[in-house]
């Protein structure tokens, strides 16, 4: 269950074609939702006219404390600048507010996925690396769950789709397997953080 009263401000940064955003508003809330690509801000308009916006995660067009929660769905790992984000993010929350981030992570013992080009999975990071820049940013997770086994899922359905395991890893890494055949390959995990800004004394 969501940590929020019906009314409260959330949102969506990332909201791409505006699924979560329609959920979001079906349950009440007063949902808004920034995305930089306007093909998938034209979709999220035919489900929630005017609640999407084009922005730059790293530069919210919204006022200090204006939010009472932040969703971030598979967003930070694919962000050149991530800590500009969670800086944004931050500034954006009330005081006490939540951020849900489910994103790819390392997991432990895992390989870098520096060179992984610009793929979502180009920016993954170690959970440990993760929490670390939320408490910077006076973000303090609360709750971690490992969601592993949707990514295999989800893995499993893409081969289907699209017919190989090297295509599936085209579309996490953006890049072709073989320019680093001979490399260690990242293992990614799947989790999902909920977290809590910070309330000042």
């Amino acid at each position: 269950m969501l940590p929020f009263a019906a009314g409260s401000v959330l949102l969506d940064c990332g909201c791409g074609a505006g699924a979560s955003l329609a959920r979001f508003d079906e349950a009440g809330f007063c949902a808004v939702g920034i995305d930089f690509s306007a093909t998938l801000l034209a979709e999220a308009a035919g489900r929630v006219p005017g609640r999407a916006l084009r922005a730059d995660a790293g530069r919210l067009p919204l006022g200090a404390a204006s939010c009472d929660g932040v969703f971030c769905e598979c967003v930070l790992s694919a962000l050149p600048q991530p800590e500009a984000a969670l800086a944004e993010i931050a500034r954006v929350l009330v005081p006490g507010g939540f951020l849900i981030v489910s994103d790819l992570y390392l997991q432990a013992g895992a390989p870098g996925a520096g060179g992984c080009g610009s793929g979502c999975a180009a920016g993954a990071v170690p959970r440990d690396v993760a929490e670390a820049r939320l408490l910077r940013q006076g973000i303090t997770p609360i709750i971690f769950e490992d969601h592993t086994k949707l990514l295999i899922d989800l893995s499993c359905r893409l081969v289907l789709e699209l017919g190989s395991a090297r295509e599936v890893m085209v579309v996490l890494t953006g890049r072709e397997p073989s320019c680093d055949a001979t490399g260690a390959k990242p293992r990614l995990g799947y989790g999902l953080w909920i977290s809590r800004k910070e309330v000042s004394a």
